[in-house]
Protein backbone atom coordinates (compact mmCIF):
# COMPACT_ATOMS: atom_id res chain seq x y z
CA UNK A 1 0.00 0.00 0.00
CA UNK A 2 1.16 3.45 -0.72
CA UNK A 3 2.02 5.66 2.24
CA UNK A 4 2.16 2.89 4.86
CA UNK A 5 5.32 1.11 5.82
CA UNK A 6 5.04 -2.66 6.32
CA UNK A 7 5.88 -2.28 10.00
CA UNK A 8 3.14 0.27 10.74
CA UNK A 9 -0.31 -1.19 10.12
CA UNK A 10 -3.31 1.02 9.69
CA UNK A 11 -4.09 2.29 13.20
CA UNK A 12 -7.82 1.73 13.00
CA UNK A 13 -7.73 -1.71 11.44
CA UNK A 14 -4.73 -2.94 13.39
CA UNK A 15 -6.09 -1.90 16.77
CA UNK A 16 -9.42 -3.56 16.04
CA UNK A 17 -7.76 -6.77 15.00
CA UNK A 18 -5.39 -6.81 17.96
CA UNK A 19 -8.28 -6.12 20.36
CA UNK A 20 -10.38 -8.91 18.91
CA UNK A 21 -7.49 -11.37 19.03
CA UNK A 22 -6.57 -10.51 22.59
CA UNK A 23 -10.18 -10.87 23.77
CA UNK A 24 -10.49 -14.28 22.08
CA UNK A 25 -7.11 -15.29 23.47
CA UNK A 26 -8.11 -14.31 27.01
CA UNK A 27 -11.43 -16.17 26.76
CA UNK A 28 -9.75 -19.27 25.36
CA UNK A 29 -7.07 -19.15 28.04
CA UNK A 30 -9.71 -18.90 30.76
CA UNK A 31 -11.69 -21.77 29.23
CA UNK A 32 -14.65 -19.55 28.45
CA UNK A 33 -16.38 -19.24 25.12
CA UNK A 34 -15.48 -22.63 23.69
CA UNK A 35 -19.00 -24.00 24.16
CA UNK A 36 -20.43 -20.91 22.53
CA UNK A 37 -18.19 -21.36 19.52
CA UNK A 38 -19.21 -25.01 19.12
CA UNK A 39 -22.87 -24.03 19.52
CA UNK A 40 -22.45 -21.36 16.83
CA UNK A 41 -20.96 -23.90 14.41
CA UNK A 42 -23.74 -26.40 15.07
CA UNK A 43 -26.42 -23.75 14.59
CA UNK A 44 -24.79 -22.55 11.38
CA UNK A 45 -24.73 -26.11 10.02
CA UNK A 46 -28.36 -26.58 11.08
CA UNK A 47 -29.36 -23.35 9.34
CA UNK A 48 -27.62 -24.47 6.13
CA UNK A 49 -29.39 -27.85 6.18
CA UNK A 50 -32.78 -26.24 6.85
CA UNK A 51 -32.13 -23.72 4.07
CA UNK A 52 -31.34 -26.52 1.64
CA UNK A 53 -34.50 -28.39 2.71
CA UNK A 54 -36.65 -25.31 2.14
CA UNK A 55 -35.01 -24.77 -1.26
CA UNK A 56 -35.80 -28.35 -2.25
CA UNK A 57 -39.43 -28.03 -1.15
CA UNK A 58 -39.87 -24.71 -2.94
CA UNK A 59 -38.37 -26.14 -6.14
CA UNK A 60 -41.01 -28.87 -6.07
CA UNK A 61 -43.78 -26.35 -5.50
CA UNK A 62 -42.38 -24.23 -8.34
CA UNK A 63 -42.47 -27.20 -10.72
CA UNK A 64 -46.11 -27.82 -9.79
CA UNK A 65 -46.99 -24.16 -10.34
CA UNK A 66 -45.17 -23.98 -13.69
CA UNK A 67 -46.83 -27.08 -15.12
CA UNK A 68 -49.91 -28.00 -13.06
CA UNK A 69 -51.24 -30.53 -15.60
CA UNK A 70 -47.87 -32.21 -16.11
CA UNK A 71 -47.69 -33.58 -12.58
CA UNK A 72 -50.23 -35.43 -10.49
CA UNK A 73 -50.81 -33.52 -7.29
CA UNK A 74 -52.30 -35.24 -4.30
CA UNK A 75 -53.73 -33.13 -1.50
CA UNK A 76 -51.85 -35.15 1.11
CA UNK A 77 -48.58 -34.29 -0.61
CA UNK A 78 -49.37 -30.57 -0.61
CA UNK A 79 -50.37 -30.78 3.05
CA UNK A 80 -47.10 -32.52 3.85
CA UNK A 81 -45.08 -29.88 1.96
CA UNK A 82 -46.87 -27.08 3.82
CA UNK A 83 -46.29 -28.86 7.13
CA UNK A 84 -42.56 -29.30 6.42
CA UNK A 85 -42.19 -25.64 5.42
CA UNK A 86 -43.87 -24.51 8.63
CA UNK A 87 -41.80 -26.86 10.77
CA UNK A 88 -38.58 -25.71 9.10
CA UNK A 89 -39.40 -22.10 9.79
CA UNK A 90 -40.43 -22.82 13.38
CA UNK A 91 -37.19 -24.70 14.06
CA UNK A 92 -35.15 -21.69 12.91
CA UNK A 93 -37.16 -19.21 14.96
Amino acid sequence: MRGLSPRQPNATCGSRLRGAWSNDHRNAAAGEGKAVRIFDYVMMLTAIVIGLALTHLMQGVGKILENPRGTRVWWVHLLWVAHMMLMSVLVVV
